[in-house]
């Protein structure tokens, strides 16, 4: 039985255009009869690895070779794999780089360019993708903006007791309504968490716990 173009684009998907490119890249013999030609079963079996190999990842190139040689090697599995593994990496750092702006509402670029918390939130963010059970990773995203937040004022040398006031605020609007005494007391009692730990380091911690403390003393200027 023989199967024409109409039957092969309906069936496999493939086009005119595609076939013309097979016989140039000489995965097909051309079709010299300057009609449309008629595919056997044989051509219908060879059509269909040569879909299956560019689903995979595969190249026309790398085709065919495989073609010539009616097989496939284990060796082109696994450089394919690998190749496949590193491509997968690669999208899901972009995926959850996205996820950090989207969480965050704003590029990691927020983050000084010499601190070194920018690596780290990276690290996390591809890490969450990966292992969303870890415990330090959950709370990491539970506490993604307060960490902004606190890495600002940390950097800053001057403006922390504005930039806590500014985080107050957003801290009622965002989180819970409470006094300015509960919001010292929530973080001067967290602050040295293993998650905070993680990017402000002890020194960090215990200026920022300061710095908290001396917030709490100042009267609101509502």
């Amino acid at each position: 039985m023989q199967y024409k173009i109409k039957w092969i684009e309906e069936n496999l998907g493939i086009t005119r255009n595609m076939i013309r490119r097979y016989e140039k890249e000489g995965l097909l013999p051309e079709n010299k009869e300057g009609r449309d030609r008629a595919f056997t079963k044989e051509d219908l079996d060879k059509l269909w690895q040569i879909r299956m190999y560019l689903k995979m990842g595969f190249s026309l190139n790398e085709i065919k070779k495989m073609l010539k040689e009616e097989t496939i090697s284990k060796s082109d599995l696994d450089l394919k794999l690998k190749a496949l593994e590193k491509e997968r990496e690669m999208i899901e750092e972009q995926i959850n780089f996205i996820k950090v702006i989207r969480i965050t509402g704003k590029s990691p670029s927020a983050f000084d360019k010499q601190s070194k918390p920018f690596e780290e939130v990276y690290d996390l963010a591809r890490k969450q993708y990966k292992d969303p059970l870890d415990g330090k990773v959950q709370n990491f995203w539970e506490n993604l903006e307060e960490i902004c937040w606190l890495h600002k004022v940390l950097q800053s040398k001057d403006q922390k007791m504005d930039l806590l006031e500014q985080m107050y605020h957003w801290f009622q609007s965002n989180k819970i309504e409470c006094s300015k005494q509960v919001f010292v007391e929530i973080f001067t009692s967290h602050i040295e968490d293993s998650v905070f730990m993680t990017f402000f380091k002890k020194e960090g911690c215990l200026i920022l716990k300061e710095a908290l403390i001396r917030f709490g003393k100042i009267e609101r200027r509502d």
